[in-house]
C-alpha cells in the first residue's frame, strides 16, 4: 500500500523531542498499514485518510500537555470510530490509558512484560494487581455483611441449551518431564435445563498419569434443594433420616433370646442404612 507516507512533522527545535515523539511511531503505523494487504481499498482509504487527519492534527499542536493528550486521544478514537463503530479510550494519564467502561464486548491485551521500562502495570476496576495476580473489589458503599462479586464466569450459545450444556477451567502444570499436564479442572452446567426448571451441577475433578475422575459434584434439583456426590457418584440429595435406635437398657431389658434378637436386628439394620447411604453418595464402594 503506498496510498500513504507521512511526512515528517516540523517542529521548532525546542520542540524537537515532541517531533521524534510522534514521527517515530507514525513510521512504525506506514510500514504496518502496508503490510494489511487483507484490506479492501475502501478499507485502505478511510483509514489513511484517518491517519492523515490525525497527523495534521499533531503538527500543530504547540505542546505535549492536557490539551494534545486530548486531541490525541480524541483522534485515535476517530480512528477506531471508523473501524468499530465505538471509541475505545477515554483518557491517558501518564502512562495509564482508560478503556471506556461502557463499551460492549471491549477486547484489551494485557502486557505483563515489557522489554523497556519495567513491567506494565496491570489494574482491575481502578486498583493495581498484586505480583500475584490477586483480584479484589471493594464495594462503593459501606456494606460489611453481603458478598462481593469479584469474578463473574458465563457459558452461553448461539444455539438452545439444554442437559449438559456449561463451562470448564482447566488447570494444567509442567510435570518432571517437561510436558504440561492436566492436573484438574472446574466443570458447570446443567443437569436439566429448562427454563423454570432448570437443574444446577458443578464438580472438581483430579487426573493422574492414566486418568483421573470427579472427586466431588454437587448441585440443586428444580425446588432448590442442594445435592451432593462423591468420588464420580450421582449428586443426590440429602438422605432420609434413619430411625433412632433404642437406648438406656438395663438389667432384666434384654432377658430373652426373642428380646436380645430384636435388639440386634435393629442395630444391624440402622449399621446397614448408614452403609447404603455412604454407597449412594460415594464414599464406600458398592461392592
Amino acid at each position: 500500500m503506498s496510498t500513504y507516507n507521512h511526512t515528517p512533522i516540523p517542529y521548532p527545535p525546542k520542540q524537537a523531542g515532541d517531533a521524534s515523539t510522534f514521527n517515530g511511531p507514525f513510521g512504525q503505523l506506514d510500514a504496518a498499514i502496508g503490510s494489511r494487504s487483507g484490506l479492501t481499498t475502501t478499507a485502505k482509504s478511510t483509514v489513511v485518510a484517518a491517519i492523515n487527519e490525525l497527523d495534521a492534527d499533531v503538527g500543530v499542536l504547540a505542546s505535549l500537555g492536557t490539551t494534545a493528550k486530548t486531541n490525541l486521544v480524541a483522534a485515535i478514537n476517530e480512528v477506531h470510530t471508523l473501524a468499530h463503530g465505538s471509541s475505545p479510550v477515554s483518557g491517558i494519564s501518564g502512562e495509564v490509558w482508560t478503556i471506556n467502561d461502557d463499551m460492549t464486548n471491549a477486547n484489551v491485551d494485557l502486557v505483563f512484560g515489557r522489554t523497556t521500562g519495567g513491567n506494565a502495570t496491570v489494574r482491575w476496576n481502578g486498583s493495581a494487581l498484586a505480583t500475584d495476580k490477586v483480584i479484589s473489589h471493594v464495594l462503593s458503599t459501606a456494606y460489611t455483611n453481603q458478598k462481593n462479586i469479584i469474578l463473574s464466569l458465563s457459558a452461553l450459545t448461539s444455539g438452545v441449551a439444554t442437559a449438559g450444556f456449561g463451562g470448564e477451567i482447566d488447570l494444567y502444570a509442567e510435570n518432571a518431564a517437561g510436558n504440561e499436564f492436566l492436573v484438574g479442572n472446574l466443570e458447570w452446567g446443567w443437569g436439566t435445563a429448562t427454563g423454570g426448571a432448570e437443574q444446577g451441577r458443578c464438580s472438581l475433578s483430579a487426573y493422574g498419569g492414566s486418568g483421573g475422575g470427579t472427586v466431588i459434584a454437587w448441585g440443586a434439583n428444580a425446588s432448590g434443594d442442594p445435592m451432593i456426590g462423591f468420588l464420580g457418584a450421582a449428586v443426590q440429595a440429602q438422605a432420609s433420616h434413619i430411625a433412632d435406635l433404642a437406648e438406656g437398657y438395663s438389667a432384666g431389658d434384654l432377658d430373652t433370646e426373642a428380646e436380645v434378637i430384636s435388639a440386634i436386628n435393629a442395630t444391624n439394620a440402622a449399621i446397614n442404612d448408614l452403609l447404603a447411604a455412604l454407597e449412594t453418595y460415594g464414599l464406600l464402594k458398592t461392592s
